[in-house]
């Protein structure tokens, strides 16, 4: 407890009467004084209503009042600043504006600690959440601390709560590592990395956003999606649900998103606990993958899926009757990413697939770079009937 004015000036000096060109000191003070908004709203609540005879009516910390005044007293103290700024630049006395963008800057400076200080981690979170959205690639080269630039940075935007009512944007850059649970997040203000000229406020390992992650990604869900799904397309179990309740569905989503294996569609389907799962569409990249893990054949047994063969020179496609996926191959990775069962079944309405094996000039198809390849209509005409693969 701070019974008198000795007591508050020695638990919190009297500020150095620095002019206002001396930004960088004032502003760095400020911060060196108060380590969080708690620090600075219990100042204020001890000295707001102090009064000390003789100095007219002035206080020993004029700038740190100001602050506290602007940050806990005014609705929207960026606007206010913003409005003051306005208001004074054509005034003789350019000390006014200056010091309006002194305190802006200091009001951003604890807004930017605000963030990341959160003790509740929600910045953390909102960097999960962005970065499960995908990433975006940047045009502008971004400057990393220690001299590393990112000519063409991977980013995703996010919005954090600010001081008052206005949001303020951030960017989560991503610098790879050859091993992807390896790289660094960077968290810089501003709706393009760097674009407020500012460092970083802080940066934090992948590996700590995705806990539940293992170094290989978990490909199960994806090839669930991919086998049993005519477009590719579907909800994504417990997509949106972090920690062990849902088997870490949002960690190994965002580690599918970020390795390029799958992509959100903005869309939900309902589950059979009466929610929802978020939409995924699974990219050639991810068809790749699960090709290559080879844990196709296992799902589709388990899931009693109907295959047919599909016959191509030497190499021989086995795929799902149902959505089309290919569910092995005798290649080491199949050409063809799906074949489009929904045109095989209008093209022959007299047969079910699978009765059969066809040849790949008869069946359209999707290839690994998105390209729909259709069926060779003369193919068709000729071998109608006499069906070569018989």
């Amino acid at each position: 407890m701070l019974n008198s004015i000795d007591d508050v000036l020695a638990h919190w000096p009297a500020e150095e009467h620095w002019p206002v060109t001396g930004v960088r000191d004032r502003v760095t003070d400020l911060l060196q004084r108060f380590d969080d908004l708690e620090q600075l709203h219990r100042f204020w609540t001890t000295v707001r209503e102090m009064r000390f005879p003789g100095t007219y009516g002035q206080t020993p910390w004029p700038f740190s009042c100001r602050l506290a005044h602007l940050t806990f007293d005014v609705a929207n103290p960026h606007q206010k600043l913003m409005d003051d700024i306005e208001r004074y630049r054509d005034s003789s006395d350019s000390s006014l504006v200056e010091s309006c963008h002194e305190e802006l800057r200091a009001l951003m400076a604890l807004e930017n600690r605000m963030i990341v200080q959160d003790p509740h981690r929600r910045f953390a979170d909102r960097i999960f959440r962005a970065l499960g959205q995908g990433l975006q690639q940047g045009v502008k080269p971004v400057q990393l601390p220690g001299g590393h630039v990112l000519a063409a940075p991977h980013y995703a935007a996010l919005v954090c709560d600010g001081i008052g009512p206005q949001t303020v944007p951030m960017c989560a850059v991503l610098a790879l590592s050859p091993k992807l649970l390896d790289s660094e997040v960077y968290l810089f203000r501003g709706s393009y990395p760097g674009a407020c000229g500012d460092a970083p406020l802080t940066s934090l390992g992948l590996k700590s956003l995705l806990p539940g992650v293992k170094s290989d990604p978990d490909l199960g869900e994806l090839a669930r999606i991919y086998l049993t799904s005519a477009e590719g397309a579907a909800g994504y179990a417990w997509g949106d649900t972090r920690g062990g309740d849902g088997a870490h569905g949002a960690e190994n989503l965002t580690h599918l998103v970020l390795l390029g294996y799958a992509e959100r569609t903005g869309g939900s389907e309902p589950n059979q606990l009466g929610g929802s799962w978020p939409q995924v569409s699974v990219t050639p990249a991810g068809v790749t993958a699960i090709h290559s893990a080879g844990v196709l054949p296992a799902i589709a047994r388990q899931l009693s899926r109907g295959t047919a063969l599909l016959h191509c020179c030497d190499e021989t496609y086995e795929f799902d009757v149902c959505s089309g996926a290919i569910v092995a191959s005798s290649g080491r990775l199949p050409a063809v990413m799906r074949v489009d069962v929904g045109e095989l079944q209008e093209a022959f309405p007299d047969e079910s697939i699978g009765d059969r094996d066809y040849e790949i000039p008869e069946v359209c198809y999707l290839d690994f770079s998105g390209a729909k390849v259709m069926a060779d209509a003369t193919f068709r005409d000729e071998n109608n009937g006499t069906r070569p693969s018989l």
